[in-house]
């Protein structure tokens, strides 16, 4: 009888072992700091830094879709194009007969983040919208509007950055097409060869044209 109740502790103290396994607690491992840097927020809303140096003020939404996919839409105002201007000659923001006045601007999109939405990197085709509005004083008398609008159709490459646990920085850069729309006031000369004498009229002429168009831009943003 003694030794059956010796064996029968044996078995017990066999069959507890074998059931608790120690466990090994591990603090501050690579795969909980990545864990805590991610960004769960599924909202973002950005401004655009570099944009505002275009005379485009302009703030965006993007939204969370898909783990792959989120859809940005921004709306803004806009004043003088200065980046333009250094370029183009027929812009000259600081000539004294040009008096900006505000425009609007929005754009829409989807982005493809390969590896994770909404951070890392991205690809978006997009639509962007702007207007510029201005008066233009040709002498005492006459003085009328002015527009430019640019309707761009782009590709554009980025990627999220995140900062802090809600902060990040949107790095981005691409290329696109844009139809480009003046409407510009102007002095309009006619010759009257009867009387062989020149008079002037004024009013507004329209002309637009298709041309490339390379951005690149940084928003700043909170994600929530």
């Amino acid at each position: 009888m003694k030794k059956i109740f010796i064996l029968a502790l044996l078995f017990i103290s066999q069959s507890n072992t074998g059931q608790a396994q120690p466990k090994v607690v591990v603090f501050n491992s690579p795969k909980e700091e990545s864990e805590k840097n991610q960004m769960v927020e599924k909202n973002m809303v950005k401004f655009a830094i570099l944009e505002a140096f275009a005379g485009d003020f302009s703030f965006s939404y993007e939204r969370v879709l898909h783990k792959h996919f989120t859809a940005e839409a921004s709306l803004g105002v806009t004043l003088s194009d200065y980046i333009t201007s250094l370029y183009n000659t027929e812009i000259d923001v600081f000539d004294t007969s040009f008096e900006p006045t505000l425009g609007n601007s929005f754009s829409l999109g989807l982005r493809y983040y390969p590896i994770s939405a909404p951070e890392y990197f991205y690809v978006a085709p997009e639509f962007k919208y702007k207007k510029y509005n201005n008066f233009r004083t040709l002498n005492s008398s006459n003085k009328g509007e002015e527009s430019r609008s640019l309707s761009i159709a782009r590709l554009t490459f980025g990627y999220n950055y995140l900062l802090e646990h809600n902060i990040f920085f949107d790095f981005y850069g691409g290329f696109g097409i844009a139809k480009i729309k003046h409407n510009k006031f102007t002095s309009i000369e006619s010759y009257d060869p009867v009387t062989s004498t020149t008079s002037y009229e004024y009013g507004n002429i329209e002309s637009s044209k298709l041309a490339p168009r390379i951005h690149i831009g940084m928003k700043v943003g909170i994600a929530f």
